[in-house]
C-alpha cells in the first residue's frame, strides 16, 4: 500500500508541476534548510550539491523545473544534547519533552555568521540573489534568477546592545523568527 501511494503522490506531484509550468505560476518558500543542511554537511565544500544537485534539499535545476523562484532562506543553529535521547522521549501517544538548554550568544554567533557566508558565496557564484527589498525579489524573478531572504530561526546569536542585529540587517537579514 506505501508503494502505492508513493506512485498517486508522485503522479499527483507531477500534475501539479505542469499545472504551475502552463501557467508561469512561481513558487516563493516561506522557509528553506538549504543554509543550515549546507552548513551541516560541510559548509562551502558542500555547496557545489546546490548548484549540480543533491538529495534532501533543494537544488538550482530542481527548483527551476519546479517554477521556484525563491524563498526565505532560513539560517537554524541547532541546540545541543543528544537528539536521538530527545526523539526516544516522543515514541508514546503523549509526551513530554523539555526543551533544551538555551543556547548561549557565544555560541550562536559563530554558527550565524557561517551559514551566512555560504550564503553570499552562493551569491557570488551566481546561484542565487539576496533580496533586501520586494523590488530585488521581483527584478530576481524577472531576470529567472533564485531570490533569497536572509532569515534566522531563533535570536541567540543577537546580542543584548542590538549590534549584531544592526550587523545583519546590513547584510541583508529581513526575517527572524525569535524561536
Amino acid at each position: 500500500m506505501k508503494k502505492n501511494c508513493t506512485i498517486i503522490r508522485r503522479s499527483i506531484n507531477q500534475k501539479l508541476l505542469g499545472v504551475l509550468r502552463q501557467n508561469s505560476l512561481a513558487v516563493f518558500d516561506g522557509q528553506n534548510d538549504v543554509l543550515s543542511a549546507l552548513y551541516r554537511d560541510g559548509g562551502y565544500a558542500a555547496m557545489d550539491g546546490f548548484c549540480a544537485g543533491r538529495d534532501g534539499t533543494i537544488d538550482i535545476d530542481r527548483a527551476k523545473r519546479g517554477g521556484f523562484a525563491g524563498g526565505f532562506f532560513a539560517i537554524y543553529v541547532p541546540s545541543s544534547g543528544d537528539k536521538a535521547a530527545r526523539r526516544a522521549l516522543m515514541v508514546g501517544t503523549s509526551y513530554a519533552v523539555p526543551l533544551p538548554e538555551p543556547l548561549d550568544w557565544e555560541d550562536a554567533y559563530p554558527v550565524v555568521m557561517a551559514q551566512a557566508s555560504i550564503l553570499y558565496r552562493l551569491e557570488e557564484q551566481g546561484a542565487l540573489r539576496i533580496c533586501r527589498t520586494t523590488a530585488d525579489i521581483h527584478a530576481a524573478m524577472a531576470a529567472g534568477v533564485m531570490a533569497a531572504v536572509l532569515h534566522i530561526e531563533g535570536a541567540e546569536a543577537i546580542d543584548r546592545d542590538l549590534i549584531t542585529l544592526d550587523v545583519l540587517y546590513q547584510a541583508g537579514l529581513r526575517s527572524l523568527g525569535p524561536v
